[in-house]
């Protein structure tokens, strides 16, 4: 399924089934249902507010910052 959107995975512990590799082979993400996502960023502060997002919660706004 072609979604053509973005998706945002804000995960509370490490999620390696999202990799696109596994034991250093690439997965074959044309492959419906395969998990092949990027990791960009990282929670530098705020933490508190990632641990209260539940299921359902809807973002209104995204910052990224470049380091």
């Amino acid at each position: 399924m072609d979604t053509n959107t973005s998706q945002f995975f804000v995960t509370h512990a490490e999620t390696p089934h999202l990799d696109p590799y596994v034991d250093g082979q690439l997965k074959p993400c044309q492959v419906q249902g395969t998990s092949c996502h990027a990791v960009f960023g990282k929670v530098t502060s705020g933490m508190d507010v990632v641990l209260a997002i539940q299921q359902g919660d809807v973002m209104e706004s995204v910052e990224i910052h470049k380091n």
